[in-house]
């Protein structure tokens, strides 16, 4: 027969360790520490990549420096690869008036990330976040 002891001890070991192993998971989780494998991408060798990340249920007109590039689909992720510089990016809606216009940066070897969100409150507008992957 075990001592309340011992049993004490057990479930302390084990909540140290279910402790531990949540700290784990919240880091990787909400910290960012692991790699996004929807951004998997590599562009040539010299270039950049545009990343559109489409949560609209709309089909997205893309135009990167003034050029119609290939358009991204309601809820898709499009990437296109450029040369490294500073391009005027236009997202225009194929089904509503939304619309969106902005400078984004490329660089070598990085993905410049564009979320594309319909705004809450304007049903002319986007919401965009724009990071670096």
């Amino acid at each position: 027969m075990k001592s309340k002891e011992s049993t004490g001890c057990s479930r302390s070991r084990l909540l140290c360790v279910a402790s531990g192993l949540m700290l784990i998971a919240l880091c990787f989780v909400g910290a960012g520490c692991h790699d996004d494998s929807r951004f998997d991408h590599d562009a040539p060798d010299g270039q950049g990549t545009l990343a559109i990340d489409n949560f609209t249920g709309d089909r997205i007109q893309v135009y990167i420096g003034g050029t119609r590039v290939d358009d991204t689909g309601a809820g898709k992720l499009h990437f296109y690869d450029v040369k490294p510089a500073t391009y005027r990016v236009v997202l225009n809606s194929a089904s509503s008036d939304r619309f969106w216009a902005a400078d984004v940066d490329i660089l070598v070897g990085r993905i410049s990330v564009v979320e594309l969100h319909n705004h809450p409150t304007d049903y002319r507008a986007f919401e965009t976040a724009q990071f670096l992957e």
